[in-house]
């Protein structure tokens, strides 16, 4: 959830254009829908296990790099790069549960895997009640040392 955070960031950047911080948070969906366009046809040539942790690998990657931008310009990519890596897991999931799963128990298999999405949403923000962000004294974005707890628990 991006979304709350953008008066802060608006705030911590000196963005002063509507178009760019409503941009900032529009961005990682362009790279969730780009993301299929390259990963799909990759899961084909080269297995989906190389793909999941790849892209798993590299969705921490540009999300540490979200958390440390330096300036606007830089987190507006970073999000993107964030939106394509995250889009795996959608992307090729069905195929995963093709391969693994007969055809007579894919239905119920298929509707397990897609609670996830939908439910995610709106669990998430019930568990991450004290979920905010704090600036050192150096001036670097921490989190809340109640969240961690209940991030490392999830």
């Amino acid at each position: 959830m991006f979304a709350p955070g953008v008066p802060r960031l608006v705030k911590d950047f000196g963005v002063t254009s509507t178009e760019l911080s409503s941009f900032v948070v529009s961005v990682y969906l362009l790279g969730y829908c780009f993301g299929p366009l390259l990963l799909a046809p990759l899961s084909e040539m080269y297995g989906r296990q190389y793909l999941y942790h790849a892209c798993n690998i590299l969705y921490v990657i540009w999300t540490i790099a979200c958390a440390v931008a330096p300036d606007i310009g830089s987190l507006v990519v970073f999000r993107f790069f964030a939106g394509f890596a995250g889009s795996c897991p959608l992307t090729i999931g069905a195929g995963s549960i093709a391969d693994i799963f007969p055809q007579e128990k894919r239905g119920a298999a298929m509707a397990a895997w897609a609670i996830g999405p939908l439910i995610g949403p709106v669990i998430g923000p019930i568990g991450m009640f004290d979920f905010s962000i704090k600036r050192s004294p150096t001036g670097n974005r921490l989190l809340n040392s109640g969240s961690w707890s209940i991030l490392v628990a999830g």
